[in-house]
């Protein structure tokens, strides 16, 4: 599943420009984890004029921003400080801006909006309502503020504040260009986004003619491929402009297996990321690239937890399980603010051996989302993490078999969860183990009694 902010990969793949050397993504960090409010502003008033004299690049532009889009307490802590000291600067507004969206999007997840908590995106809600007119002031205090019109678009989309769309994307029109702003608002015509199939073809008419860059047929594509992955699409999109397209460029040299050329495309253009990095070492092997952007990332946000599951299996992979395990407990912990939104997303990339580590890192949350989301983990992977020769695999198999018996009542109460969706895969785990006897021996205590003393299973 892809991403849900698009607009934001769209941010990053298309950029083709080197980083200002009066403003990098790195001096910006180091001023705010220094607490250096007075040389934040003056930094980035700097760096803005730079930008509206076209002496910088939109990419070179936009890069220090990124700083503050993270967990870490002392970035978070500047932004708050910084607009407390100055509350009309349009650049302390917008990293303070950045901070409450990114930890929107963390609570929000990546997910579809009916596989999300409903306290999920109300948390988000909360976090978007806060940032909105932060930036809507940075705008109205610094009308070519593009970082805070690109952040402003995508959150004012989510909450249907259609004004304050506009408003974003006359900022993106003006100083980034018609494509860009063509680019940045298709992604609500997307079904996926609550948008219609048929306004596709109706906006990019409306976008498109012989003076724009991009073409109908381009915009269609770019719509289709992210709604199906369609071959034909990112092939007609890997031939257009690379100005635009460099993003599909890359893909198409992927889709061809020519990872060595996709790399060195990603690599030369500044479009290689964390995401690109971590394909390349599952298709490739190439450790050396993801372990580059992780530690990277890390650097600016130590409590990520997409990043540090990444970390993680850099780790299992090496051989080094403690540093492994270390790295998900982390993740577990700090990652994600509510026990319940971070088991839900974390189960869904745990393999069945590493059980431990998840019940290593959990917290005692609400029963009915303890039963959903492990229920669901069980229905994911449905052959046990044991040989045949193991003696634990029947107690596995009667873990399983209670959790899912208990998870059919839990569903039984109407529940919309997305594990509910599958009655016939559970009725037919359930059947099979209590054929094979799952329950009849108890041996001792081992990790899957902790299982049951966790879910109150022993009752």
């Amino acid at each position: 599943m892809r991403q849900f902010l698009i607009v934001i990969l769209v941010l990053i793949w298309t950029s083709t420009g080197s980083l200002s050397e009066a403003l990098t993504y790195d001096d910006a960090r180091l001023l705010a984890l220094d607490q250096n409010i007075d040389g934040l502003e003056t930094a980035f008033a700097d760096h803005q004029t730079e930008f509206e004299d076209d002496e910088i690049t939109r990419h070179a532009y936009l890069a220090p921003y990124q700083v503050f889009k993270t967990t870490e307490p002392l970035v978070q802590q500047a932004t708050e400080s910084w607009i407390t000291a100055n509350p009309k600067s349009p650049y302390a507004m917008t990293a303070r801006g950045h901070a409450l969206s990114y930890l929107a999007y963390l609570f929000r997840g990546y997910a579809y909006v009916n596989e999300t908590p409903s306290g999920a995106l109300v948390e988000m809600g909360v976090r978007l309502r806060e940032a909105i007119p932060l930036y809507r002031s940075a705008l109205k205090a610094q009308p070519a503020q593009l970082s805070a019109a690109y952040d402003l678009q995508v959150a004012a989309a989510y909450l249907g504040d259609e004004e304050a769309q506009d408003r974003a994307l006359d900022v993106i029109f003006k100083h980034a260009g018609h494509d860009q702003a063509t680019l940045a608002t298709l992604w609500q015509t997307y079904p996926r986004w609550n948008g219609k199939w048929h306004e596709t073809p109706v906006f990019c008419n409306l976008r498109t003619d012989p003076t724009t860059q991009m073409t109908f047929e381009q915009c269609m594509a770019v719509a289709e491929y992210a709604q199906t992955g369609s071959e034909d699409a990112l092939r007609l999109l890997a031939e257009g402009p690379r100005s635009l397209f460099l993003r599909y460029h890359i893909e198409a040299l992927a889709l061809d297996g020519r990872w060595d050329e996709a790399r060195a495309l990603a690599m030369t253009t500044g479009a290689m990321n964390f995401d690109f990095a971590k394909r390349l070492w599952l298709r490739t092997g190439d450790s050396e690239t993801l372990a580059y952007y992780v530690d990277q990332r890390l650097e600016l946000d130590p409590y990520e937890p997409d990043i540090l599951r990444a970390k993680s299996d850099l780790l299992w992979s090496s051989s080094d399980p403690d540093g492994a395990r270390a790295a998900l407990q982390k993740a577990m912990r700090y990652g994600l603010y509510r026990p319940v939104i971070r088991m839900l997303r974390l189960h869904q990339s745990l393999p069945e051996a590493r059980y431990q580590e998840m019940l290593d890192g959990l917290e005692a949350t609400d029963d009915h989302m303890r039963v959903l989301s492990y229920a669901l983990q069980l229905l994911e992977y449905t052959e046990t993490p044991f040989t045949n020769e193991d003696t634990q695999r029947s107690d596995f198999a009667c873990t399983r078999l209670k959790i899912l018996e208990r998870h059919k009542q839990v569903c039984a109460g109407n529940s919309d969860h997305q594990s509910c969706r599958r009655p016939v895969r559970r009725e037919t785990l359930i059947a099979q183990d209590i054929q094979n006897g799952a329950c009849g021996t108890q041996r001792s205590k081992s990790w899957q009694d902790q299982v049951r003393d966790l879910f109150g299973l022993n009752e």
